[in-house]
């Protein structure tokens, strides 16, 4: 949107109202107008209601004035500058606002108004369909003297019948044209001016006219550039800023300790997995010296689990620790056995047992006491030393 709504109240009675449109694009004014009454404002938008309105204030209802304060205010006290200058108003000093333009050092240059009168028109421009989105003094729109105009104490132009009179970045006055010669100074020291309205005749050839087409497009064009701002809706905005600001300190920190709790997170990670290897590592030693082997094993807890399923059952598949619960008792059961080897092939499910005897061993006897669970026969016998070593084979029966 580049289109804007301009109005200029005049606030001593009777009160009346100036207006116009310009268009940023075009750099055009695109109507103007004037109204005795504020009511008949509500129809200079109804075309475009998607309009910036710019409420121009006048600076006949402001004090531009530096005050030197000792210290820094934050912004929320700034009011408290009036209190240095109470002496100089003639009404109740709470009835003022001031708002900091620049600070340098302890000299704040300072914008002075009514904020209750203030308030009060914004609220009735609202009321009409007119929101503000913008308040600014109306001096403060137009140029002021750079650095190679040094001779020349500020500039002027006539707008509503008024001339408005910028003196530097931060000042400036509003006079009727009677008073042009108040601003000019002592005849001692006669104070220059660039006009950007055509001068009376008896200004011009004391100051210098350097005119312009349209003095609202200098007002609008001076408006735009402007970083002042002395509507409500500016300061929710500032409000708003402010509080996203301080919530951005937080998500700051919360970024920070997040990121701390990552690289903790990835360090204590980190030590577990080499905890891991090195406990993985161990179990690999441990199951080579079981196993007689060399090399890594992938798994080692995997490979003992199956290791053991070979000696334990799965399910009613009974293994080498199932059977031998059932043969170790008979076999140590007889007093004149001493056992040499014991083997066990588990998907045979037989024994193969290798035990010394003396001469009076019964063979058959052995192998009926094995009945019902299990059926043998002797492989071999032969004399080992002054004994027999006996091996038997044993076959699950059941």
């Amino acid at each position: 949107m580049s289109e804007y709504l301009f109005i200029r109240p005049n606030l001593s009675f009777p009160r009346d109202y100036s207006w116009f449109a310009y268009d940023d694009a075009s750099k055009n004014i695109i109507s103007s107008g004037h109204n005795a009454t504020i009511e008949e404002l509500a129809q200079t938008n109804s075309g475009s209601p998607e309009r910036i309105v710019v409420l121009l204030y006048p600076a006949s209802s402001m004090t531009f004035k530096k005050i030197t304060f000792p210290g820094k205010l934050k912004k929320s006290a700034y009011n408290s500058l009036l209190y240095v200058i109470e002496d100089d108003f003639a009404e109740d000093v709470d009835d003022f606002s001031v708002r900091v333009l620049e600070r340098q050092g302890n000299d704040y240059q300072v914008v002075i108004y009514k904020h209750t009168e203030l308030r009060n028109l914004e609220k009735a421009l609202e009321l009409l369909g007119l929101s503000v989105d913008i308040i600014v003094p109306d001096v403060l729109t137009i140029p002021y003297p750079d650095k190679n105009q040094a001779d020349f104490a500020g500039y002027l132009l006539k707008y509503d019948n008024v001339w408005l009179v910028r003196y530097d970045k931060n000042t400036g006055m509003e006079i009727q044209e009677d008073w042009l010669p108040m601003i000019e100074g002592s005849e001692d020291e006669k104070k220059k001016y660039i006009s950007l309205s055509e001068l009376p005749g008896e200004f011009k050839e004391k100051w210098e006219e350097s005119l312009v087409e349209s003095a609202e497009k200098v007002i609008a064009e001076g408006t735009i550039k402007s970083k002042i701002n002395l509507s409500s809706k500016q300061r929710k905005i500032n409000y708003h800023v402010k509080f996203v600001r301080s919530w951005i300190k937080v998500a700051v920190l919360i970024v920070i300790m997040f990121s701390l709790w990552f690289v903790n997170m990835s360090y204590k990670t980190k030590s577990i997995i080499r905890e891991t290897m090195d406990y993985r590592n161990q179990q690999r030693i441990i199951f080579n010296q079981i196993n007689h082997q060399t090399g890594n094993v992938d798994d080692p807890v995997g490979k003992m689990k199956a290791l053991i399923e070979n000696s334990s059952p799965i399910g009613t598949d009974e293994g080498f620790v199932d059977l031998s619960k059932i043969m170790v008792p008979y076999v140590y059961s007889k007093k004149n056995i001493e056992m040499v080897s014991l083997k066990f092939d588990r998907p045979k499910k037989t024994f193969t047992l290798q035990f010394l005897t003396d001469g009076s061993f019964d063979k058959e006897a052995f192998l009926k006491g094995l009945s019902p669970d299990f059926s043998g026969s002797f492989i071999e016998s032969k004399p080992s030393r002054d004994r027999m070593l006996n091996t038997v084979q044993l076959r699950r029966l059941k």
